[in-house]
């Protein structure tokens, strides 16, 4: 049996996905003239992350604005699903570049992390209101593969999984046998 639960969203299969973590590391908390402002510009960025994670066909779990999961792949069923989480994932380094200091976050590192792998995918309910969700190893991957750049300062990594099925581009530079972190361009 490949789907359980009785109600529709409750409905589970099995199916392959793509992780994007998007993490913001340093001290959230951190003293400023107006804590207000600073939770603003923390839930514009999270707007900013779901808005992104939209355009390229994913969709962003519930979550805090400083560590949040996006699935790409389903429900939506998408060609290249690897390629659009890449590509949001890139379009989320743009933004944070250019909007950091206008958002006053500029004491905060943005990491990111892309996986795919199987999952157990569909809706739970979290208090009385379903939201979808893909669990599995592949959740667990992509943090430590988010664990790594933070502790190599890389901005975004890549597992081997990625990096296949997206044709080995030459911006991913391999850093151990399973992980590869992302290049810029000179000219970037």
């Amino acid at each position: 049996v490949d789907r359980l639960g009785a109600e529709p969203w409750m409905a589970t299969q099995a199916a392959r996905v793509v992780w994007l973590s998007v993490r913001l590391h340093g001290r959230l908390d951190a003293t400023t003239s107006d804590p207000v402002l600073r939770l603003q510009a923390l839930n514009a960025w999270l707007q900013a992350v779901r808005e992104i994670v939209g355009l390229h066909e994913g969709m962003t779990e519930p979550g805090d604005p400083a560590r949040s999961i996006s699935v790409f792949g389903y429900p939506l069923p998408l060609f290249a699903p690897e390629r659009h989480a890449l590509e949001a994932a890139l379009a989320l380094q743009a933004l944070w570049r250019k909007q950091r200091s206008v958002w006053l976050l500029d004491d905060l590192a943005l990491h990111l992390a892309v996986h795919t792998d199987g999952a157990l995918v569909g809706c739970i309910d979290v208090s009385g209101r379903g939201h979808f969700t893909a669990l599995g190893q592949g959740r667990e991957i992509v943090e430590q593969l988010m664990l790594q750049g933070i502790s190599q300062g890389a901005g975004l990594m890549c597992s081997a999984a990625v990096a296949e099925a997206l044709g080995q581009p030459p911006q991913l530079v391999a850093t151990t046998d399973s992980a590869y972190r992302w290049q810029e361009s000179a000219d970037a």
